[in-house]
């Protein structure tokens, strides 16, 4: 199920950047072409940046694609290795959990006020702050996921294994 909701994110994500994407190419053709830029197009490129980023977490995460340093502890002991997956597991838990409690909070005092963006077009904000909230849940319902399997997976990755991973 929420490697299903991954994929309906990703694919909200992934529109999100074809229409950046075009909005900003015919605003760049009618600014210099007809000296005309498009109104707006400036603030619905930030509230879909917004989206496209927090979308797409969840999935980072769940696929472990996330950048990581490893110098220190893939020399560490097995152990501390299991212990440091887990205190990386609870505080991401606890992190984003907070943040997707605040930005539930802020999308629904968003949604009720009908805010919009301010400029010289009125784009609708609260799509934006709706799309983070479900980015920030989705990613910790991954944490969540994740957190029972820890310890097998520390477990099951032998010393040489560690050795074979690319380090920065």
């Amino acid at each position: 199920m929420l490697a299903r909701l991954h994929a309906v994110a990703l694919a909200i994500a992934s529109l999100a950047v074809l229409v950046m994407a075009l909005v900003g190419g015919i605003d760049v053709i009618s600014a210099a072409m007809l000296d005309w830029p498009i109104p707006g197009v400036y603030e619905a490129t930030e509230l879909l940046m917004v989206a496209l980023t927090v979308l797409a977490m969840s999935s980072v995460q769940a696929q472990r694609r996330n950048i990581a340093v490893d110098v220190i502890s893939a020399r560490l002991p097995v152990g501390a290795q299991r212990a440091i997956a887990l205190l990386s597991n609870l505080l991401g838990l606890i992190f984003f959990g907070l943040i997707a409690w605040q930005g539930w909070l802020l999308a629904w005092e968003s949604a009720r006020g009908q805010e919009y963006a301010q400029g010289g077009v009125q784009i609708p904000v609260f799509p934006s702050k709706i799309a983070f909230a479900i980015g920030m849940t989705l990613l910790v319902l991954e944490y969540m996921k994740e957190l029972p399997a820890w310890r097998k997976e520390a477990a099951a990755r032998a010393p040489q294994d560690i050795a074979k991973q690319t380090r920065l």
